[in-house]
């Protein structure tokens, strides 16, 4: 896997020197001064999240406390049109071990590195990213660690961060439909081999996924001062292929997530209080449901930039 690192380096690198040979070039030129911009943005978010109503003994041992950090430095962009980013994920579980009586029980975390090229057009935003993701096990090992590369598509309204959402709803005098609706669609393909250039385990290891398509949206129901009330959705599907059934057709999988959210704004800066509730039929994972969260019930807050 160290040679993905090495590629996310390259690329920073390679965006880096791109904002200084800009602004090397602008310096001097009369037509266009400093056409590149370093750094210009830096996007961030925590939150942490308890699960309520387990559906079975598994669940009750692996689903109690979880939370997913998100740090997405905007590198350098071109015009304000074209971006380069880089988003960190890191996203720690606990699980609850009654009969241990321990209450915080590290289960599993998983690490993402998504290489982003973000283009603001006037309608909307597209993005063509790669991302790479990896699953672990803390203090065990049930299961084999799980990693991806996949190659995607997407496109999504100029609020599709939940802090310029805010920010828009909140200081926006018209409530328009576009102040309201925040959307992002999104349509990746795993690689498997990278085209038959490298090994599968180079690039995709223990992974079932063939390709994913989800999508998310935020609408606003009520605003008060700084305040908002949204209800979020989150869907998903994808195929999904057992080893041993390589060449052979895939099963459909999918996921629904709705709820509500609670928020304070000043900026792009936010509070969130949310609700969620989870529906999915994710295939079994040598025999467990390490992928699934059907019918669990999750409320956390989150904060965000």
């Amino acid at each position: 896997m160290n040679h993905h690192v090495c590629i996310r380096i390259a690329l920073a690198l390679w965006c880096m020197s791109a904002a200084r040979a800009g602004a090397a070039d602008s310096a001097g030129a009369v037509r266009d001064p400093q056409p590149f911009t370093f750094l210009p943005e830096l996007h961030t978010a925590a939150d942490i999240s308890r699960f309520f109503f387990p559906k079975s003994n598994y669940f009750r041992d692996v689903y109690f406390l979880e939370s997913e950090m998100l740090v997405e430095p905007v590198w350098v962009t071109y015009r304000d049109v074209a971006h380069c980013i880089t988003a960190f994920e890191i996203n720690p579980n606990m699980g609850e071990k009654t009969e241990w009586n321990v209450l915080f029980n590290p289960h599993a975390i998983n690490f993402a590195i998504t290489t982003i090229f973000e283009f603001r057009l006037k309608p909307l935003i597209v993005q063509v990213g790669e991302d790479h993701r990896c699953f672990h096990e803390i203090d065990r090992k049930e299961f084999p660690t799980v990693y991806w590369n996949m190659l995607y598509l997407a496109a999504g309204s100029h609020n599709m961060r939940a802090g310029d959402f805010g920010a828009r709803a909140v200081s926006a005098g018209e409530w328009s439909l576009a102040t309201r609706l925040s959307w992002y669609a999104r349509w990746g393909v795993f690689l498997k081999g990278f085209f038959g250039i490298v090994e599968d385990s180079n690039v995709d290891f223990e992974n079932n996924r063939v390709h994913e398509a989800r999508f998310r949206a935020r609408f606003g129901l009520a605003r008060w001062r700084q305040g908002l009330l949204a209800v979020v959705g989150r869907s998903r599907v994808g195929l999904w292929r057992e080893p041993e059934k390589e060449g052979g057709d895939a099963s459909a999988y999918w996921e629904q997530q709705f709820g509500f959210e609670a928020s304070v704004h000043k900026s792009v800066r936010g509070l969130a209080f949310f609700v969620n509730y989870i529906l999915d039929d994710i295939p079994l994972y040598r025999g467990q449901p390490r992928f699934s969260k059907d019918r669990l019930l999750e409320v956390g807050f989150r904060v965000y930039q």
